[in-house]
């Protein structure tokens, strides 16, 4: 069992953070982007704000535009947290005419170009979530079609767009990694940390963008707990992988890691090809 931090760790909601992060970098409209990710993905943790129905109410709104809450919840919260890269993981085994992330996985011809068309796919992904509302009817579909009409078809292309590429990378990139797909294990806390890469990175800018899942690892195994957060209790973590062999893995950078996920889309694009 993990020990408590022997020294009380003070917890500021996102509200405090994204007025601080915004004190620093200015007026950004790449920064202003993350802050909104950072809002959604906080509240609908249920951990933006002391109030429950204040989280609630924002997480509500502000995906909105992209897809409903409730979906949102069931897919990420539930599944993805509960059973990281395993059958049940939508963001792991739930696009196999697509992408091929694990050798286990079926191989199909479209396959053989996955590291090749993945990035323009992550920016059709910002609008599977519309697609989705309008095959279900969804009351979201309604606001989807207001932005299209006041900000042109140009305009709403690109926001998706960014949208569905910006996310899908940052997420992606901290658990589609050889490491995480070749390791396999039962114990629901060495399988959330062997599944997920940590990538370190001092620069706010980039943590912003990332809005705390930089920190995934800590996360994964803490996930009502506010991104901020998250770097107080890393050492504990750490050591208590370290003491129990538990394999925790960090790398140093975005660069890196992006590397490291388009050679393994493209190790996974032949069917017999060594990994």
């Amino acid at each position: 069992m993990v020990k408590r931090p022997s020294r009380h760790v003070k917890t500021p909601y996102v509200a405090d953070v994204v007025v601080g992060h915004g004190e620093v970098v200015g007026d950004c409209k790449e920064v202003l982007a993350g802050h909104c990710a950072l809002l959604f993905h906080e509240t609908s943790h249920y951990t933006g704000f002391k109030n429950q129905r204040l989280n609630t109410l924002i997480s509500h709104i502000a995906v909105a535009p992209v897809l409903t809450t409730e979906e949102w919840k069931w897919d990420h919260n539930y599944l993805h947290h509960g059973f990281t890269n395993t059958v049940a993981d939508p963001d792991f085994n739930g696009h196999q005419l697509t992408f091929r992330h694990s050798s286990e996985h079926p191989h199909y011809f479209q396959h053989r170009f996955q590291h090749l068309y993945a990035g323009a796919l992550m920016c059709v992904g910002g609008f599977s979530g519309q697609i989705d509302s309008v095959k279900h009817q969804r009351w979201n579909t309604a606001l989807f079609l207001g932005i299209l009409y006041w900000f042109g078809f140009y305009n709403t292309l690109v926001f998706y767009s960014l949208t569905g590429f910006l996310f899908l990378v940052t997420a992606q990139l901290s658990h589609i990694q050889p490491e995480c797909v070749m390791n396999k294990s039962k114990d629901f806390l060495e399988n959330q940390v062997t599944s997920t890469i940590n990538y370190r990175t001092d620069n706010i800018v980039t943590r912003c963008m990332c809005f705390g899942l930089d920190i995934q690892i800590e996360h994964h195994i803490f996930p009502n707990i506010p991104h901020s957060t998250l770097r107080q209790i890393q050492h504990v973590v750490r050591d208590y992988c370290e003491k129990n062999g538990v394999t925790y893995i960090e790398r140093s950078g975005v660069l890196e890691m992006a590397k490291t996920y388009w050679w393994h889309l493209y190790q996974m694009s032949a069917k017999n090809r060594d990994v």
